[in-house]
Parts: structure tokens; sequence; C-alpha cells
């Protein structure tokens, strides 16, 4: 017997996060382009959109719960502890 797994509008592909597990200053990880992972620091969720903005060391950005790949309390000096 197959069947495929139903997934909720606000989680990611896998559904290991949805978008309300996010808060401002979570720490989190992001799959970028190129397989780059880059440490950010969580500013704000918009829940309609599933929308996560972050703050990185190289700028800020925004990503959607596909692209998280850690996350995290709030950790002190994240950002400074180099790359992913």
């Amino acid at each position: 017997m197959s069947f495929e797994r139903v997934r909720g509008p606000k989680s990611d592909y896998y559904d290991c996060f949805h978008i309300r597990d996010f808060r401002k200053h979570d720490s989190i990880i992001v799959l970028m382009s190129g397989n780059r992972r880059v440490r950010g620091v969580v500013v704000s969720v918009d829940d309609e959109s599933n929308l996560i903005t972050f703050s990185s060391s190289e700028g800020e950005y925004v990503a959607d719960t596909n692209a998280i790949i850690f996350l995290d309390d709030y950790r002190r000096e994240w950002l400074e502890r180099g790359t992913a």
C-alpha cells in the first residue's frame, strides 16, 4: 500500500518545520543556492506568505521553510562563529 503524505500549507516539503516554529532571534542555518550554508538570525516571520526574513554576516535575506536546515533558540554570538 502506498500513499502520499499530506502536508500542511505552512510546513516545509519534508514536514520538518512549520512556519509557527520560527520566532524572532532564533538561530538558523539556511541552504542557499549552490548548496552553500549560511548561519542566520531570524528578523521576522510572515505567516501569510510563509517567508522568514533573516540576517547573516553577509546581509539580510528572505527564505521559505524549505530552505531551512537547522533551527534553534537564540544563541549568543551565533553569527560570529563562522560558516555553517
